[in-house]
């Protein structure tokens, strides 16, 4: 059933009423593209997301904004839909599930979960930003991609409202057309995601002086179900984090394996976050993502070595995240189309938005466009990501 709520004041920020500055808060995301949007809505319920919907011609669904691809910046007259008012979070012990909010927050989902001894096993360093109803727009990948997958993998429904403004519960066979597709299809509400039992987890840390025997450890332990994430620094990267000048992995295991627990485990664990930040501070600001074939590893790491960048990522996973400097931001397209021609992608998981449009294959682009004619043919929602138009 559609509602409509024509007799109450939608929560919105505009410039007569707020300053640009702190109107410009609301048109950026992690990657510093930024640009300042027309309107911010600030809904508090569901009926009030249909409102804004029914209203605004050209709508742009915002979670935490801890995205690197550009993909919540307006480009032109759009109204910001801010979500983060809408974070409920219901977890049910007996059916392992939580129904929760588009805006709420992975870790405070995780902390109610911990109650009962559960988790929702995608896990991100932006954990303390990124909200639920940003990583299945996304189809999030994490840290521990290698065993959990995608966010698409941990989803039972979703709630979403539509270009005409109505409501729509959809199952496992439907979510496709709206996780992944980077709230152009409609405005993720709320949703019901699957737990699981917290594993008691230890690590270790192994440092490796050539890429040739780090390769072959990544591999067989690729192969180990027990092994939730094997995460990789190169040297360069490994040198700002204060560890030895070598190249170095974070494995994780599930089955009682490791040598690091307690403390020292959550010390471990805290590299991995702040990573991006120390590289940030060495200098290396433009951080991009790009996904490979275990056997091409070597061989894009030679076109990394050359630019002398640092590199991190879940590798287990065929995830990278090399990071440039101003002297090497130039050389991104090109990197990027060497990766393709490794048969890599230059889509890892941080998603397409604004920034890797051009990167978009013509199968992959012909998908969309099939999606899109469906779900949302005046681009209402999110114009201008993913695909021109």
């Amino acid at each position: 059933m559609l509602f409509r709520f024509r007799d109450f004041c939608l929560p919105v920020l505009r410039m007569d009423s707020v300053s640009k500055k702190f109107l410009k808060a609301f048109g950026g995301d992690a990657s510093g593209f930024c640009k300042t949007p027309h309107k911010v809505v600030l809904p508090r319920n569901v009926f009030e997301v249909q409102e804004a919907v029914i209203s605004y011609e050209k709508i742009i669904p915002r979670g935490g904004g801890s995205g690197f691809s550009g993909g919540i910046v307006p480009l032109g007259g759009e109204v910001t839909i801010d979500l983060s008012r809408i974070n409920s979070i219901l977890v049910d012990e007996r059916r392992q599930v939580a129904e929760v909010g588009a805006g709420a927050v992975l870790s405070d989902i995780n902390f109610c979960a911990s109650k009962n001894n559960l988790e929702f096993p995608v896990d991100l360093p932006s954990r303390e930003v990124c909200t639920i109803g940003g990583m299945i727009a996304t189809n999030a990948t994490g840290i521990r991609a290698s065993k959990y997958g995608r966010t698409s993998n941990w989803v039972r429904w979703i709630d979403v409202v539509d270009s005409n403004g109505e409501i729509l519960r959809k199952g496992i066979t439907e979510i496709s057309d709206f996780c992944g597709m980077e709230g152009t299809t409609g405005v993720i509400v709320r949703a019901c995601i699957k737990l699981i039992e917290k594993p008691n987890r230890k690590a270790s840390i192994l440092r490796f002086d050539n890429l040739e025997n780090l390769l072959r450890v990544v591999i067989n332990f690729k192969r180990e179900s027990s092994v939730s994430m094997v995460w990789f620094f190169n040297a360069k990267c490994s040198s700002f984090l204060g560890l030895p000048l070598e190249h170095h992995l974070i494995v994780e295991f599930e089955d009682g394996r490791g040598k690091m627990e307690g403390r020292e485990y959550s010390r471990a664990m805290a590299l991995i976050d702040k990573t991006y930040s120390a590289v940030l501070l060495g200098g290396f600001p433009r951080i991009e993502d790009f996904k490979i074939h275990l056997n091409s590893f070597i061989k894009v790491m030679k076109l990394i070595d050359a630019m002398d960048i640092p590199v991190f990522g879940p590798i287990s996973f065929g995830v990278l995240h090399p990071c440039f400097d101003s002297k090497n931001e130039k050389n991104i397209p090109h990197f990027l189309r060497s990766v393709e021609r490794l048969g890599g992608l230059a889509v890892g998981a941080f998603g397409i938005g604004i920034l890797k449009k051009a990167f978009v294959g013509h199968l992959d682009r012909k998908i969309f466009e099939n999606v899109l004619k469906r779900k949302n043919p005046s681009r209402k929602f999110n114009p201008g990501k993913i695909l021109d138009g």
